[in-house]
């Protein structure tokens, strides 16, 4: 990972690579803010306390994550699985993120789903879902958001919420 602009968010590296490796060839850029188009829209699929719902742009998100290495420290980020999209601008990406939460030390492990939309080689809209993983079945993906601890809850996803969302070119 490049160091200087991006040293602050040195405890995220292993998020960082482990998005990078499902997105490889895909994007352009060395670091994972560098793939990110300049008004890019996220939307976090969950609940979480003091975390928005919803960030514009690419310098929102690294303002947003810039704290993140006061509290938890990655180590390792793994379990990646890639699925393509029919539309070829989307792709899913499952992974797992491992760490400490440097308060008490507590292990830190979560797994995650990426919905990435990419437009000129620049990730445009990402969705983000928290706390387990999707599975193919019978040609389409099924959610699984489970409430996996006390400080997240993930929002119930509603058929009517998917058909505008990048996986309704992937659903039946």
């Amino acid at each position: 990972m490049p160091k200087g602009e991006y040293e602050i968010f040195e405890a995220l590296n292993p998020f960082f690579e482990v998005v990078m490796e499902g997105l490889r060839g895909l994007v352009d850029g060395d670091h994972y803010f560098d793939t990110i188009a300049e008004d890019a829209f996220f939307e976090f699929r969950y609940h979480f306390p003091g975390w928005p719902l919803t960030i514009r742009g690419r310098a929102n998100l690294m303002a947003s994550f810039s704290g993140y290495g006061k509290t938890i420290k990655l180590h390792s980020g793994d379990a990646l699985v890639v699925h393509r999209s029919q539309d070829s601008r989307v792709v899913i990406l499952e992974y797992e993120v491992h760490g400490k939460i440097l308060s008490g030390g507590a292990p830190y492990d979560n797994r995650f789903i990426s919905v990435v939309t990419i437009d000129n080689r620049k990730i445009v809209q990402l969705w983000f879902y928290h706390g387990n993983i999707a599975s193919p079945v019978s040609g389409g993906f099924v959610l699984k958001l489970w409430h996996f601890n006390s400080l997240c809850h993930p929002r119930n996803v509603r058929r009517s919420e998917l058909s505008r969302s990048p996986l309704a070119g992937i659903l039946h």
